[in-house]
C-alpha cells in the first residue's frame, strides 16, 4: 500500500471510461482533497510522455513506469501529486 504521512487510501475501483483500455483507478486523500491515481498497462493504444500541468483549479501528472502507464488528478497542490509520484516509483 502507498502512503503518504496522513493520506488514506480508499479502495480501488473499475474504471472504463478510456477508449481500448481497462485502467485501475485508486482514490487518495490528503489534506481534505482527493488524489485520483489511474493506472492502466502500457500496450501503445494511450501513450503519454512524462508531462505535468494545470487547468482550471486542478493539477495532474502523467508518467510511464516499467509496463504501465500512470496519471494523477487532483484539486490538491502539485508538489503533493510529485510526492505520491515519488512514492509510487520507489
Amino acid at each position: 500500500m502507498f502512503r503518504l504521512r496522513d493520506a488514506e487510501l480508499s479502495p480501488p475501483f473499475h474504471l472504463t471510461s478510456l477508449p481500448a483500455v481497462a485502467a485501475k483507478f485508486l482514490v487518495y486523500a490528503r489534506r481534505k482533497h482527493f488524489i485520483n491515481l489511474f493506472v492502466w498497462p502500457d500496450t501503445g493504444t494511450i501513450m503519454f510522455s512524462e508531462s505535468s500541468g494545470s487547468r482550471q483549479g486542478y493539477n495532474w501528472m502523467t508518467w510511464r513506469s516499467g509496463e504501465m502507464q500512470f496519471c494523477l488528478v487532483s484539486d490538491a497542490s502539485s508538489g503533493d501529486l510529485r510526492e505520491l509520484k515519488h512514492l509510487i516509483d520507489r
